[in-house]
């Protein structure tokens, strides 16, 4: 009875410990390809603004949305960028609010995928992206442009801190692992 208790007390540890170790193993293997300081960042780049809702769940402001929109509009103010592409269910919303802090909206081009793996294919063409998001979202979508054959940076967007920010880690524990699923393994 004791030996079974034990098994089971080690086999659920190693459940619960899987996801953290993909979580980690994809924040490795982007490690050096991301960064919040504009120095890092290469110029004339093809920026994929990955979008988040305006708003959040509690119906305030969403600061990871505002937060990358302000890292957009860094990115366009330091003379880094040759081409926004806006990424999201609701584009014209990032659009709008991109304009209406300044960057013209002619830089600006309207891609409308709603997933992370969305944005990443559609916007293969381009050789060489400029992600902008959160840095944990930014390893997610440098993960998958590995995957994919895409050449990749991240620029991060300040993040949002606790207790809020941990929510969110918890939930891109599951889209981590949801990733791995959506992915080609050839």
């Amino acid at each position: 009875m004791i030996r079974r208790f034990r098994f089971g007390l080690l086999l659920l540890a190693w459940l619960l410990s899987v996801p953290l170790q993909i979580y980690a193993y994809v924040s490795w293997l982007a490690q050096g390809r991301h960064s919040a300081d504009l120095n890092r960042i290469p110029g004339n780049a093809v920026v994929v603004l990955l979008g988040a809702p305006r708003e959040s769940r509690l119906g305030g402001p969403n600061l990871y949305y505002w937060h990358r929109i302000d890292a957009t509009v860094a990115l366009y103010r330091a003379g880094k960028v040759q081409q926004i592409i806006v990424s999201d269910v609701s584009p014209g919303l990032l659009r709008q609010d991109l304009v209406a802090c300044g960057v013209p909206s002619g830089l600006i081009k309207l891609d409308g995928a709603d997933r992370t793996i969305d944005s990443v294919i559609n916007n293969r063409r381009h050789g060489s992206v400029l992600f902008v998001s959160q840095a944990f979202h930014n390893e997610r979508a440098l993960f998958m442009a590995d995957r994919l054959g895409v050449s990749a940076q991240g620029f991060d967007a300040q993040d949002v801190r606790f207790p809020l920010g941990i929510l969110m880690r918890i939930r891109e524990l599951g889209s981590r692992i949801r990733m791995l699923f959506e992915l080609p393994w050839q």
